[in-house]
């Protein structure tokens, strides 16, 4: 694709999956459907040392059940009526993998009335890195009050790189959002489980790009208390 001639501002955070407080999950970055819960865990969603753009990571999603695997941002609240590409670099351990790229949820919120997903389009991958951009306009939300999401389609293994959200109607290169350690911890908070299946408690930092707002989600396989 064609790339701008000014680099936008990417409002992803740690769109290179450089941080991981829980160990596990990238900061910023969530799941949905509680892969943990799932057999193959942490088979089916877990970080990776594979890059195309240098010193960042990737999140390797991979099914061969059909069951659904997805990997989403933060939440956040941007402008409406202007236009947005969302972009990544993403291969597949075979060819014609396909994985689906939301440009906003992947369903309205009904917290947020007015909300929902402005554009969505599946891309057919291989081995090699592709660079696949979902551009839509918000024009038609009251609200952008929304996230991105990939979603992997059938059995497959899908690596994904260097994700970038930013105004306009063409991606340009690739940075990391100037945001990258505002509003966050001065160090990696640890979250425990009482009981011995410790792999499954996780800690989700969530923040808006254009709020002082901060969420901690924690997740527990079992019942039990979690120490922060």
């Amino acid at each position: 694709c064609a790339l701008g001639a000014v680099r936008a501002e990417n409002l992803l955070r740690n769109a290179g999956f450089a941080t991981a407080g829980s160990g596990e999950a990238p900061d910023y970055w969530s799941w949905q459907n509680g892969p943990t819960e799932r057999a193959d865990w942490p088979h089916c969603w877990r970080l990776d040392e594979a890059h195309f753009v240098a010193a960042t990571r990737s999140m390797r999603l991979a099914d061969e059940g059909g069951k659904r695997v997805r990997l989403l941002s933060f939440y956040y609240r941007l402008p409406v009526g202007k236009n947005y590409s969302f972009s990544a670099y993403l291969r597949s351990d075979r060819e014609g993998a396909r994985i689906t790229m939301y440009l906003g949820d992947v369903k309205p919120d009904p917290n947020f009335p007015g909300t929902g997903c402005v554009k969505a389009e599946t891309f057919a991958v291989g081995t090699g890195w592709r660079r696949c951009t979902v551009t839509g306009s918000t024009a038609l939300l009251e609200r952008f009050h929304s996230c991105v999401a990939f979603q992997l389609e059938g059995n497959a293994a899908v690596w994904i790189n260097a994700p970038q959200l930013e105004e306009g109607t063409q991606p340009t290169a690739f940075a990391v959002s100037p945001h990258d350690g505002t509003f966050g911890w001065p160090q990696a908070i640890p979250v425990h489980e009482t009981h011995a299946d410790s792999r499954a408690a996780f800690l989700d930092r969530s923040f808006y790009t254009t709020e002082t707002e901060a969420t901690l989600w924690i997740r527990l396989a079992q019942p039990g208390v979690a120490r922060v």
